[in-house]
């Protein structure tokens, strides 16, 4: 990639990242959920990269994983939110934000779908963080998440939900929104995620440009075809 490439990205990133934080931080939300339409539209990259964000501007920062499957290898009863036993399985982070992997056993999962209990453990086990970002599963009725998302985003002070540019439908994004409206979650955005995924445009042009060692002025025009194709370049 070249290097005025990178620079775009990192700007486009960033602005990205800037208006995520006043939409939420700045609006007086300090547990922030991230969630989803589907699997795999880049909900825990684009968790993590505001997370860090966060802790850049010199807030203490939590990023926490509430997208596992239960775990049956785990422990069951070896702890529930708002016992105090969620803050000594965080993991302290020499740079940047603080990690906690919400892992738990099958038969906890009722408990750590009790929105008093979640309340508690972000706002009282973990109430020495400034923020608090939750990496929630998809929003969608079956997701096979221990922690439903519309739980952790019903007790949270902003929602997120991230969309992948040419990925994300419009029905997919519908739904998603009108579960987490039926659970009254302070709805602040929806983010497209077309930063780090590429439109398809994008992806034939790179699958194209292996081929310029054979045919180099066939790939160069092809790609600079797909990238240019309206069709193959729509927004979400």
């Amino acid at each position: 990639m070249a290097k005025s490439e990178t620079s775009g990205i990192t700007a486009n990133l960033h602005t990205l990242l800037e208006r995520m934080r006043h939409a939420t931080f700045t609006q007086g939300a300090r547990v922030i959920a991230l969630t989803a339409p589907h699997a795999n539209a880049g909900n825990s990259l684009i968790a993590a990269l505001f997370a860090r964000r966060l802790h850049e501007t010199g807030l203490k920062v939590l990023l926490v994983d509430a997208s596992l499957p239960p775990d049956p290898r785990t422990s069951p009863g070896r702890w529930s939110p708002g016992d105090g036993g969620g803050l000594h399985l965080v993991s302290r982070e020499a740079e940047g934000p603080d990690r906690l992997w919400i892992a738990i056993h099958p038969d906890d999962a009722g408990r750590f779908n009790d929105p008093a209990r979640l309340r508690s453990l972000f706002e009282t086990e973990l109430s020495a963080y400034d923020a608090v970002i939750v990496d929630c599963a998809p929003a969608r009725i079956g997701s096979g998440a221990a922690i439903e998302a519309m739980t952790i985003a019903a007790i949270s002070g902003a929602t997120l939900v991230i969309g992948k540019a040419n990925r994300t439908f419009g029905h997919e994004r519908d739904a998603a929104l009108a579960l987490l409206a039926e659970c009254r979650a302070p709805l602040a955005g929806f983010v497209i995620n077309d930063i780090i995924a590429p439109s398809l445009g994008s992806e034939i042009a790179r699958e194209v440009r292996r081929f310029r060692r054979l045919r180099p002025r066939w790939a160069d025009r092809l790609a600079a075809w797909a990238e240019s194709l309206p069709l193959f370049n729509l927004p979400a």
